[in-house]
């Protein structure tokens, strides 16, 4: 997940000149199969990441379409 915020956090002075508020939403698909990852809450409540965006927001998508999301703790 890092390497995919540091790209998006690349572009945020133009997502910026677009719109006040600037969120962003990574989905993780739990799909059955290789690419499968499962986070466990406890684990997630602990991490924090370097973004710019003013949320981060992890989506938790099961098959089917319905899922949870996740608020994703920022490092200041």
């Amino acid at each position: 997940m890092d390497e995919r915020i540091r790209e998006k956090n690349a572009n945020i002075a133009a997502y910026r000149s677009k719109a006040r508020e600037v969120w962003l939403l990574l989905v993780n698909d739990l799909f059955l199969g290789s690419g499968e990852v499962v986070l466990r809450n406890e684990d997630v409540a602990q991490w924090t990441f370097d973004s710019k965006f003013d949320r981060l927001l992890l989506f938790e998508r099961q098959p089917g379409g319905s899922g949870r999301v996740i608020e994703l703790r920022r490092a200041l």
